[in-house]
């Protein structure tokens, strides 16, 4: 379908715009006697004929629109052209208040395009601080776990130390005993040695008593680096289930830029 539009001010520039947008309808002439007029400026930039004459009109075209809305301009168009189909200035006032609230609604969609925009951008550049974050605290987690081994380490060694001073002490009390009985039978001669024998076997069950507890703070050790241990993986599993909807989020904004840049 080819139109000519009649009257290139304000409210034929619109319709022009609006025509040329939609498909299979082709703007054969702009006619204005000011050639100045914005929708001559337009057709101009647009490749599109214009004319200040109506009568260099084209025998192709099918409509006329008249978008003067000035009564002898109307009368004239009518008498030239019976056989064109004509839209008065009434219907092209219609079309263009209907352009008018096209064109806001077209406005207010894309300022609602721009916030969503700019929210995604601000919820994406959280989402990288948390990326970062999760990040950071996987490292914190890994030291952690790095530093609950080596004190269960130290805690293994350090009982078999106390395992080995335990034996040693047991050697030590069954020496001091065996003094004893040394001494008792020497008699009067071994009162000085009987002493030494006492003492060796007090320092035996002291030795013995220090060494069962740190061997029980080492046990009360050894359960709270399992608690520890235990806490890293529950840790370990908050972070992965993190990462994972940080990854959803950073998923659902890239669709929403995608969406908004069509």
């Amino acid at each position: 379908m080819k139109i000519a539009i009649i009257g290139a001010g304000n409210g034929g520039t619109k319709l022009a715009k609006l025509f040329h947008d939609l498909e299979h309808v082709d703007i054969g002439l702009m006619v204005d006697k000011n050639v100045d007029a914005p929708g001559i400026r337009w057709a101009k930039e647009h490749g599109i004929e214009y004319s200040r004459d109506m009568d260099s009109m084209s025998p192709s075209v099918d409509v006329v629109v008249e978008a003067t809305g000035i009564q002898v301009i109307a009368d004239a168009i009518k008498e030239k052209f019976p056989d064109k189909q004509i839209i008065d200035s009434s219907l092209a006032e219609l079309m263009m208040r209907i352009v008018d609230q096209q064109v806001s609604v077209s406005n207010q969609l894309n300022d609602q395009l721009n916030v969503i925009h700019k929210t995604t951008e601000v919820l994406g550049n959280e989402m990288e601080k948390v990326a970062t974050s999760n990040h950071l605290l996987n490292e914190v987690t890994q030291h952690l776990v790095h530093s609950a081994k080596e004190s269960e380490a130290f805690i293994t060694e350090t009982d078999k130390i106390i395992t080995s001073v335990n034996q040693i002490t047991q050697q030590i009390k069954i020496l001091g005993l065996n003094a004893n009985i040394e001494a008792a039978r020497a008699g009067e001669h071994g009162r000085g040695f009987s002493v030494v024998a006492n003492e060796v076997q007090k320092l035996s069950d002291n030795t013995k008593m220090f060494a069962d507890e740190i061997s029980g703070l080492l046990k009360a050790l050894s359960g709270e680096n399992e608690n520890i241990n235990h806490q890293i993986h529950k840790l370990g599993h908050l972070t992965e289930e993190q990462n994972d909807m940080s990854l959803n989020v950073n998923r659902v904004i890239e669709e929403l830029v995608t969406q908004g840049a069509r």
